[in-house]
């Protein structure tokens, strides 16, 4: 990830127990958006199934700031 050219997010559920947050924000990623990792309360592995609207505003929030962003 760390050579990516393209914005990168990543979602992560705060009850997540399959992967290790803190392993993830060792990791070189100079074009995560916002610079950080999103978290979702009250979320596992699965936030886009425990919580959508919480992910799916996260997703559009992305979607628009890449895609918009600083446009003219």
């Amino acid at each position: 990830v760390g050579n990516m050219k393209i914005p990168l997010m990543i979602i992560h559920g705060e009850q997540e127990q399959l992967v290790n947050a803190d392993y993830i924000a060792k990791l070189k990623m100079p074009n995560l958006w916002n610079g950080e990792i999103q978290f979702i309360a009250n979320a596992g592995h699965a936030p886009h199934w425990e919580t959508p609207e919480k992910f799916n505003s996260l997703l559009m929030n992305f979607i628009t700031d890449v895609t918009i962003g600083d446009r003219p």
